[in-house]
């Protein structure tokens, strides 16, 4: 019969817990390293209800298309509703302009510096995703006039 001592004990604990934390950060790092369209949804869905969600005017955010480190997102609050042109820089999303009819062309998306392959991409995709949503909802993501740079602000750019 094998005696344990509690510094045997401790360390054998000490050792599974380091073990875990490793597997755990390991399982993380190779998640974070491949991102995937729903987490990057949800993670530009995130940035958006943070930056413009309101206590009895919730933001929906719907539907949101992205490839790589670009997307698309379209919303709706309250009686009005645009788009949205993302970008990964880094690990997070940003909110690099909004719109409305201005964001949804793959013309329009190039000219934003984006490779042509994935602006077309995105724009058959946003348009796929926005043909299954009630056609009332979609008019509204029409109603945001103009295109506003929202990399050299912060705010209430669809106000």
């Amino acid at each position: 019969m094998m005696r344990f001592t509690i510094r045997h004990l401790l360390v054998l604990m000490t050792t599974a817990v380091c073990l875990g934390s490793v597997s755990a950060a390991v399982a993380q790092q190779a998640t974070a390293a491949k991102p995937t369209p729903s987490t990057d949804a949800a993670q530009i869905r995130d940035v958006m209800k943070a930056t413009w969600d309101k206590p009895g005017q919730p933001l929906v955010v719907e539907p949101v298309v992205s490839i790589g480190d670009h997307g698309v997102a379209s919303w709706v609050q309250g009686d009005r509703g645009g788009r949205a042109l993302v970008q990964r820089r880094g690990p997070t999303w940003k909110v690099v302009a909004c719109g409305g009819d201005g964001l949804k062309s793959a013309n329009a998306l190039k000219e934003t510096g984006m490779p042509a392959r994935t602006a077309e991409r995105l724009a058959q995709l946003l348009a796929s995703a926005e043909a299954k949503l009630p056609p009332q909802t979609v008019k509204k993501f029409s109603l945001f006039d103009g295109i506003v740079r929202m990399d050299t602000q912060h705010g209430d750019g669809h106000k």
